[in-house]
């Protein structure tokens, strides 16, 4: 009987990490995804790509991962603080089923959309998933000193 307990916990422990697996691939795809289609919507309205940067991904990566564990969607208020050397900068954040959800809700708002076709030079992506499979994004746009 001890054999079957061990037996169970142990794919249980294992199907619990294949769950976060998942979870934290499918967060990465809807990362790129919108990365992608960023530069892409800007391309159809010829503006040119934003300059994809590491510093801003993680800024908005642990934004996106502190709202999907608060369940509050709301701007990062220390954003002015965690980015340096900006002369502009910007926030976009929603939540939604899926990737192109959350886009579709960037593009059908003006201010947003506006963050989107603005004057910036530099942008990085950060998603994460909720416990519920809620995808949380925050997407920081950037422009000025050491871009």
């Amino acid at each position: 009987m001890g054999r079957t307990v061990a037996i169970l916990v142990t794919f249980a422990i294992v199907a619990l990490g294949i769950g976060f697996v998942a979870t934290a691939s499918a967060g990465a795809h809807a990362t790129h995804a919108i990365t992608a289609d960023t530069n892409q919507i800007r391309q159809d309205h010829d503006l040119r790509k934003l300059g994809n940067r590491k510093h801003l991904r993680v800024v908005a990566r642990r934004w996106a991962k502190h709202m999907a564990r608060t369940g509050v969607l709301e701007h990062n208020p220390d954003l002015a603080k965690q980015v340096p050397n900006f002369s502009r900068l910007g926030e976009n954040v929603a939540y939604g089923p899926d990737w192109k959800s959350v886009q579709a809700a960037f593009m059908g708002s003006p201010p947003h959309k506006a963050a989107i076709l603005g004057d910036y030079h530099r942008f990085g992506v950060g998603s994460a998933r909720d416990s519920d499979g809620l995808l949380w994004v925050s997407v920081v746009f950037k422009s000025g000193v050491n871009q």
